[in-house]
């Protein structure tokens, strides 16, 4: 989406920002097919940003863990009509996604934006949600509009149709915001909240954009496993794995000092 009316964009930043350009992300092997990354194209909408310190990230990542814990849960999900999760991959903040967030919302999404190509991740999901008109910027207040629009983007989910068959093979539709929301193999989330006034639309509007990693939305893939006969992905077998020479080891020592 281009926006060619924005004038100026303030960022609410849920991570701490760097506003001067790291010469790294314009090395060729951070392209994408030739085109430029994100971070190499900035093009900043504004210099006026304010930070709102880790309250608005620790809620949005509670949001996220959250959603995505109640799809194991037999109460929820039979109260929703949806097929059971047996697992789901620990979400984490990631600082570089946050930043690619918080930079496509600082060119007010005047800037391609395609290219989110990190060390760790080739390629990167983002989800965009604008707000309603805000009527008194005066009483904008983050929090409330960032529950509102992330309960939208999971509504879209719970209400697909043949949700069954959406979780068992993944097919692309309205509900993408939310089927990305508890994709299972995705475990790496950053976000950024931008305020932006639109004077030829005379309207004032907020904008959530969240990154995620791995990917998910994958046609004919499955959302989440609901088999729960099946072993554990290998990030839980990994835990149990490490876990295993942890006890080997105290008992060893124990042994020694006998």
């Amino acid at each position: 989406m281009i926006l060619n009316t924005v004038t100026w964009c303030i960022v609410v930043l849920f991570s701490v920002g760097n506003a001067q350009k790291d010469p790294k992300w314009c090395d060729a092997k951070y392209e994408c097919n030739g085109a430029k990354n994100i971070l190499c194209e900035r093009k900043v909408g504004s210099d006026q940003c304010i930070s709102l310190s880790n309250e608005p990230k620790d809620l949005l990542l509670k949001l996220h863990r959250d959603a995505r814990n109640h799809m194991k849960r037999d109460d929820v999900t039979k109260s929703k009509g949806l097929p059971k999760a047996c697992y789901m991959g620990t979400l984490r903040w990631d600082p570089e996604l946050a930043e690619m967030a918080e930079w496509y919302g600082l060119s007010c999404m005047l800037i391609n934006g395609n290219c989110q190509k990190t060390d760790k991740f080739m390629t990167v999901a983002r989800s965009i949600e604008v707000s309603e008109n805000v009527t008194d910027p005066n009483e904008y207040n983050p929090i409330p509009t960032l529950t509102q629009m992330f309960g939208t983007w999971l509504e879209s989910f719970y209400s697909a149709p043949d949700v069954t068959e959406l979780v068992a093979s993944y097919k692309n539709g309205s509900w993408h915001k939310g089927t990305q929301i508890v994709w299972a193999g995705t475990i790496f989330i950053g976000c950024a909240m931008s305020k932006q006034h639109r004077p030829k639309e005379h309207t004032l509007v907020m904008v959530l954009i969240c990154n995620y990693a791995p990917p998910g939305n994958i046609e004919g893939k499955q959302i989440y496993e609901t088999d729960c006969t099946k072993p554990p992905p290998d990030e839980e077998r990994s835990v149990a794995h490490l876990l295993k020479p942890s006890i080997a080891s105290i008992v060893l020592v124990l042994l020694l000092t006998v």
